[in-house]
């Protein structure tokens, strides 16, 4: 039987819909960093030029030759993507190589699921 002094009216328990009764509240401060990073990724561009130099070091001009944008476009996103250190910077001679940061990456995708699983 359903109890009535509950807020939520459904015909059926937390139990029965699988939700455990000593089931955490969400961490909310750790939600708004892993959603301001997503969001940051969450942008079309932002997401192919990650596609582009994950594993592949390239230039700002083959990046938008690439993607069909403008330069000061793909330079404007590869900005925000190293404030979030999502993006690494390598030197050569003239050029200066965009390459991601693989390991931040990966770290983001793993810190994702242990959230929605409810790990520490």
């Amino acid at each position: 039987m359903v109890e009535k002094s509950r807020k939520c009216f459904v015909d059926v328990s937390p139990e029965e819909l699988g939700i455990k009764r000593n089931h955490k509240k969400p961490d909310m401060p750790r939600a708004k960093e892993l959603a301001k990073i997503l969001k940051v990724i969450s942008v079309p561009h932002r997401l192919s030029i990650l596609r582009l130099i994950f594993g592949n070091p390239l230039p700002v001009c083959l990046i938008s030759e690439a993607l069909g944008v403008e330069q000061t476009l793909v330079s404007h996103h590869l900005a925000v993507l190293r404030r979030e250190k999502l993006v690494k910077v390598k030197s050569r001679g003239k050029y200066r190589l965009y390459l991601a940061n693989e390991e931040k990456i990966y770290s983001i995708i793993d810190s994702v699921l242990k959230y929605l699983m409810g790990e520490p």
